[in-house]
Parts: C-alpha cells; structure tokens; sequence
C-alpha cells in the first residue's frame, strides 16, 4: 500500500508494512522537514511581480524540501520590480501559519493568497513590515490573514511604557499613564483647551483681549503715518511713499536716503559723497560756456590737430588731422557710431602724388578723389552723420 502525505506540511505516512529496510531514511527526511516547518528561514529573490493569474508560486511538496514549508519567509528583489508582487502558497488545503517579511525595494507591496485569486481572501503585505499571515486551506475559496487581526491583548509594552488601554476620554479625567488616547479623544480635548484661552495685550494707553478661538488680532496702521501689511506668517510694519508729519522736533542732523548724505553743510555733503572740488567736480566758473545762453568767445576754441599718414582716421581721438602719406591709401573715417555729428579738417600734403582711394563710409565726389591723387597740398572738410563721412575737397595751394 502506497505512502500518504499530512495536509498542512506534506510529512509522508509510510504505509503498514512498506519500506522495509528504507523506513529509517523516510523518518529522518520526514524530521528534517517538520524541523524547517517549526523554526526554518529561507529568503527568496523575486524576479517579477506575477499576476494574479499567473503568480509566484510558494509551494509545500510531498516529502520534499520547498520553501513554503519555512515558518520565516523573506521575500526580496535584485531590484525594483515596478509594481506590486503576486505571491500564492499551494496547494490550497494546507493549513499554514508563516512570518512573511517584505525587504522588496521600490515601496513595492505583496499580495499573498491561496485559492483562486479574489481581492477579498488575499492579504497585503507592506514594503519593509513583516506580517504573521494565516492560510485556512479553503480550497479555491481559501483566506489569506493576519493572525493579529483583532487580537487582544492585556497589555502592550513600548520602550519603558506598558499600555494597558486605549481610551475614549474627551476631558482626559483619568490622567494615566499607561493608557493611550483616541483621535477622537484628543482633538475634543484640544478643541476645548483652545476655546478657553485668550491673548491679553496692552499698548502705551489702553489694554485688549483676542479670543483664540474665535477672533482676529489686527495690527492697524494710521492714514499718512503707518502702514501694515500681513502675508503667510509674516507681518510688516512701514512707512507709505507720502509720510504726514504734524510737528517734527529735530535734535541732531536728519539723514535722508535716496541720495542724501545726512550732512548739515555743503562742505560735509562733498566729503560724504566722496567728491573733491577740482578733481570730481569742477568748481563754479562764470566763463564757462552753456548750452542754452548766448556766449561771446574771448579766448581761442579749437580742436586739437593729429598727425595721423595712414589715410585713416579716428574719430573718437580729434576732428582736426593732419597727413602725408608715404604711399598709395584708402581715405578712411573710423568710429562712426560714436561721431554723429562731428565735423573737421584734414590737411592733406599729397607731395608724392600718391593714388587714394575713397572707403564705402567715406562719401566724396569722384572728381575730387582724383584731384588729390595728383601732387600736392589740400584741405579736406568733412562731417559724419554717425554712418558715414561726407567729404569735400579744396584746391591744391601753391
């Protein structure tokens, strides 16, 4: 008669009169087996999450070593699985009780089951908790759940502290220390706590009270003299752009910002505004010349002349120049942009007779060009609308 095999761990029955000479090697298999049922730990490394249709299977095998027959069960990954694990315990009449640890990466969670797979018999286990889960070997319609589902217990110790009780208590009357409180409890407790305070204050004149519970304190500012403004858990107290004053009483130097120096004398202001008369600013002279008056030159006003022989030249270091070219060139203006409306002189001594040519900026009568080219001594007259340089040209002199 063949061997038959316990439900809940898959320990063989070894048959009246079977195995003779062998029964020995079955007993020692069948303890290795209820050894690994009673404390064994085995951890396994999922490769996928499974569905609920095809899962990670946990099998108990007939008379053999299988993981789901270990007490302790940690289930890990060689990284995040991208999604919750499936994981069921066969077959689905195996009565088991196992400690399932969850070390997934990734917050992945595990839905262990046992039957056909129903979102109502399966249990979820969280990512790093571990969880002492119960299968009823239903069959197909087998429950997965945690042992400590509505367990009771007399007391529940944590750290130094022994809770014995969890109270409905909104007034907190019994004062103990080793009950816990409800949520219920505390906000009702609080609530009455609050409603019961006031903030007392008090000014230069007068004295004030602000219900917590109920009512706003506000800080008010005067027309013209205060402003406040509040924001988030900040409040701020300035001055407007246009300050009222009735009576200002002065005992020392105002300072005023934007500009001013707090000084009482011109001589201070200069010296806090770090400016030196005749080195940062030029001192008071009636002769100097403005802008919108009529003035009558009684001295020489006149621009400085640069020798410059290239046929180029600068805008930006006179308007004057003077040039004798030592060959052929291109009569050239440079920096316009910053020479609009500029006028001035080259005195042109042409001696050699050199060719010049005229640049694209450089806008001059193609007679006059020619002129120039021939040896001999010239004016050029020239004003620059910041783009190009208009040139005319007046007759060799002797």
């Amino acid at each position: 008669m063949p061997s038959t095999y316990t439900t809940n761990n898959g320990i063989e029955l070894i048959a009246t009169g079977e195995q003779s000479g062998t029964w020995g090697d079955t007993t020692n298999t069948n303890l290795s087996l209820l050894d690994t049922s009673l404390d064994g730990q085995v951890s396994i490394t999922l490769a996928a999450t499974g569905s609920s249709g095809s899962p990670n299977l946990l099998p108990i095998n007939n008379g053999a070593t299988s993981n789901g027959r270990n007490r302790l069960i940690i289930f890990a990954d060689g990284g995040d699985l991208g999604g919750t694990a499936f994981v069921q315990l066969t077959p689905n009449d195996a009565e088991k009780i196992i400690y399932i640890r969850n070390s997934l990466s990734g917050s992945r969670s595990i839905l262990v089951f046992q039957g056909t797979y129903n979102a109502s018999n399966d249990y979820e286990v969280p990512a790093g908790t571990t969880a002492v889960v119960y299968f009823d070997g239903g069959g197909t319609g087998a429950v997965a759940a945690n042992v400590f589902n509505n367990a009771y217990f007399d007391s529940l110790r944590l750290g130094s502290v022994s809770v014995t009780a969890i109270l409905d208590e909104d007034n907190m009357s019994s004062d103990s220390a080793t009950a816990l409180a409800t949520q219920q409890s505390i906000k009702a407790y609080v609530d009455t706590q609050i409603t019961g305070e006031d903030l007392d204050f008090a000014g230069d004149s007068g004295t004030g009270a602000v219900d917590l519970d109920s009512q706003t304190f506000t800080v008010a500012g005067t027309a013209n003299e205060i402003e406040t403004a509040a924001s988030g858990q900040t409040l701020t107290v300035g001055l407007p752009n246009a300050v009222t004053i009735a009576t200002l009483t002065l005992t020392n130097d105002l300072a005023v910002s934007h500009g001013g120096t707090g000084s009482s004398n011109a001589s201070d202001a200069r010296t806090a505004l770090g400016l030196a008369i005749g080195s940062d600013v030029e001192a008071f002279d009636a002769d100097i010349l403005k802008a919108d008056t009529a003035d009558t030159l009684t001295a020489p006003f006149r621009g400085t002349v640069t020798a410059d022989n290239d046929l180029s030249f600068d805008l930006d270091v006179t308007n004057n120049f003077s040039c004798t070219p030592t060959g052929g060139g291109t009569l050239t203006f440079t920096n316009h942009g910053s020479a609009a409306g500029q006028s001035g002189f080259v005195l042109l001594d042409n001696s050699g007779g050199h060719a010049i040519a005229a640049a694209a900026t450089t806008k001059i009568n193609a007679a006059d060009l020619t002129a120039i080219s021939v040896a001999g001594t010239y004016t050029l007259s020239y004003f620059d609308n910041g783009t190009n340089a208009y040139v005319s040209v007046s007759r060799s002199f002797a």
